[in-house]
């Protein structure tokens, strides 16, 4: 069944589709809210303001983009990884190289670089219109014998070749929704649901397929549009007419019932006539528009500087003689680019203003912060990744800091394992001046991160040992299981020999008990050996035995996140606390620096823990 929600923009169309949304959720039904991708964030927050929740669990809100993954993450279909930009253009590339010889119109062009770049986006524009290589073929073959006939056969080549070499590897984003209509029809994954498509302008040819599947597929199918009336005539409303009186007919030709449209009039957004009139205008060329008063003015200016200092003036004037705040004031500008120089007059008049620019969340601090710190960690230590991550603004560094860990890094050549030694050369560089001369300095670069955390293997294996090399100290865990106490033995013996050998500042920071539960004998025994020769290296906090735990790996989650609220995760909470209690950050480091000598042994744990004796 097809249904339609009409009106005018203001009219109360979107109120309306989450008012039958509401009546569906009451009687259970499976309800699909399709919008736009940039009205998804506010149309979550009002059904969520809305609707309970037990209403919500019978409402899916999807863009079309976020539907082909929820299609495809149901019935499968995408088994290739996606096509990204880089390998885009080498396939276009290689392509291009496999057809050159039978081009015709092209075959010149097609040595030069940019014709690659131009092919890229001709091949976008063709999947957006929903034209295939074989669609393609089909017109060119209409016009042979002509310009434009040669043209389209040899766009038809490069595309046919770019495509085939596309789906031996890849799939491709802009396939998606193609590639999710035929798992759609397939599954008949539409069935028993009623569908409201909501804040749509423009459909491109696959939504419009997916639209079609739905309507034959789904319970029901209700479309809202800004659109007056659902008529032949020509204006404004062309396209929302032509695609509205086409679903129709579709419908029709499906024997499928279509209910009138429910036509909305009533102005439910403007508060001032001269501002609802003022639209009337645009949208009924017939209506007089309305004459300039309070509430509407007609400025003419013979610079963007000038409109913009209009503006900026009448706010102040609003602000200091009639009460308003700044937040009430908001200047709309059709072309934001045009205006983007003018923005300094609000400066001059010392207005604070936001800008609605839209701006890449990858440079966003915190998306940037995790970003920078994947790309540093991810194989060896990147030392201009991590002077970016020191740089962020959510690093928790100021500007000095960053500018002193940045010139100590350059200054001393700190690259890959560098990073995981303290900071021991003169941040000055190389000079006569001692130690102590320079240690203020020097503390002040290395306050710039307070614990490195290294996660070894379980094994004593190569990696291990590295880790074993560049740390100041280890954090054992133990199992409170009798085959652990041999292996603590080994390691007690592995580490004896790491620091008579390569790193004579190892210490044991402490061993922590896990699996640990008071109901097994063995945990108790266990606990006894070890605190008997580790004494107060033991930390009080135990992790228990727990099957969240255990899960947590699985699902490709931390504990913390698995259950926040489960014994485990309290456990690692108090353990991490525990652990930044026993250790005081930013204290200048005592181990070793290039070229210095190892200080007399000192007294540490593993003196105390003779090998063999655990």
């Amino acid at each position: 069944m097809l249904r339609m929600i009409l009106g005018e923009a203001g009219t109360g169309k979107t109120t309306e589709v989450l008012r039958q949304i509401k009546e569906a959720a009451g009687r259970r039904q499976s309800v699909l809210l399709l919008v736009p991708e940039h009205a998804s964030f506010e149309m979550e927050r009002r059904v969520s303001a809305l609707f309970t929740g037990e209403e919500q669990q019978y409402i899916t809100l999807l863009s079309f983009p976020r539907l082909a993954e929820k299609i495809f993450r149901e019935c499968g279909g995408l088994t290739q990884r996606p096509l990204d930009e880089v390998s885009r253009a080498l396939l276009m590339r290689e392509a291009i190289s496999e057809v050159q010889e039978r081009l015709t119109l092209y075959r010149r062009q097609a040595g030069y670089t940019g014709f690659i770049s131009s092919m890229l986006q001709t091949v976008a524009d063709f999947k957006r219109a929903g034209i295939t290589p074989a669609r393609l073929e089909e017109i060119a073959a209409e016009t042979a014998g002509t310009a434009l006939g040669q043209k389209l056969t040899d766009l038809q080549l490069i595309y046919e070749a770019f495509q085939a070499l596309v789906e031996l590897r890849f799939h491709d984003p802009l396939d998606e929704l193609a590639l999710a209509l035929g798992r759609a029809a397939e599954k008949n994954w539409f069935a028993g649901r009623h569908i409201w498509v909501d804040s749509f302008d423009y459909f491109s040819v696959s939504e419009r397929a997916l639209l079609e599947q739905m309507l034959l597929s789904a319970e029901s199918l209700t479309l809202s549009m800004t659109c007056p009336a659902l008529d032949a005539g020509e204006d404004i409303f062309l396209y929302q007419k032509k695609f509205l009186l086409r679903m129709r007919a579709y419908a029709g030709a499906h024997a499928l019932m279509c209910e009138e449209p429910l036509i909305l009039t009533k102005d439910k957004r403007h508060q001032s006539p001269a501002l609802a009139g003022l639209q009337r205008a645009f949208t009924r060329p017939e209506t007089v528009p309305p004459a300039a008063g309070e509430s509407l003015r007609l400025i003419e200016a013979p610079t963007v500087y000038e409109e913009m200092r209009f503006a900026a003036a009448e706010i102040a004037r609003l602000v200091r003689e009639e009460g308003l705040r700044y937040r009430d004031c908001v200047i709309l500008c059709r072309d934001l680019d045009r205006y983007r120089n003018a923005k300094t007059v609000l400066e001059e008049y010392d207005l604070p203003y936001f800008c609605g620019e839209k701006q890449n969340i990858l440079f966003a601090p915190l998306p940037f912060f995790l970003l920078t710190a994947l790309e540093a960690a991810s194989g060896s230590l990147k030392t201009a990744a991590i002077l970016r991550l020191a740089r962020s603004a959510a690093s928790g560094l100021s500007p000095q800091q960053a500018g002193a860990l940045e010139n100590y890094s350059f200054i001393w050549n700190i690259s890959g394992e560098d990073w995981l030694r303290p900071f021991t050369g003169n941040p000055e560089g190389m000079s006569d001046a001692a130690p102590e001369d320079y240690a203020a300095a020097l503390a002040q670069v290395e306050a710039s991160y307070d614990f490195i955390l290294i996660d070894c293997p379980p094994s004593l294996e190569l990696l291990t040992l590295n880790g074993l090399c560049a740390c100041d100290s280890i954090l054992i865990p133990v199992q409170c299981e009798y085959y652990a106490l041999e292996g603590l033995s080994e390691l007690i013996s592995t580490l004896k020999t790491v620091r008579k050998k390569y790193n004579p500042y190892l210490d044991i920071e402490g061993v922590v008990f896990t699996m640990f539960s008071v109901r097994y004998n063995l945990t108790l025994q266990v606990v006894e050996q070890v605190k008997k020769y580790f004494g107060n290296k033991v930390y009080q906090t135990t992790i228990p035995r727990s099957i969240r735990i255990s899960e947590a790996p699985s699902y490709g989650q931390p504990i913390n996140f698995y259950e926040p609220k489960g014994k485990g995760s309290e456990a690692y909470m108090d353990l991490a606390i525990e652990f930044v209690k026993n250790n005081r950050p930013h204290e200048p480091a005592k181990r070793r620096g290039k070229g210095s000598s190892a200080p007399a042994e000192p007294k540490n744990a593993l003196e105390e823990v003779k090998q063999g004796e655990v």
